[in-house]
């Protein structure tokens, strides 16, 4: 199935190589049972702590990333969290 992810800021550097971020959300090929924290984890991006999941405008928390099934057509966004003092 058809997924997008769309990773802001200093989570772009998790693109695979050849991905133009110019060029909107990375389109991808999910299997069917895939979670979306696997999902995530198969991009290499760290723990959940360091970042807001965002499923189709809704922010996901770590424990409903790691249920929630993939759908055709979902879009995942993650959003790192601002730090500073």
């Amino acid at each position: 199935m058809q997924v997008s992810i769309n990773l802001i800021g200093i989570l772009q550097e998790y693109y695979p190589d050849a991905v133009d971020t110019a060029a909107g959300p990375l389109a991808r090929e999910a299997a069917a049972g895939t979670t979306v924290r696997a999902l995530i984890s198969e991009l290499g991006v760290p723990n959940e702590d360091e970042y807001f999941i965002m499923l189709n405008g809704d922010r996901l928390d770590d424990a409903t990333a790691s249920a929630r099934v993939l759908e055709e057509n979902d879009a995942i966004v993650l959003v790192p969290v601002i730090k500073g003092g």
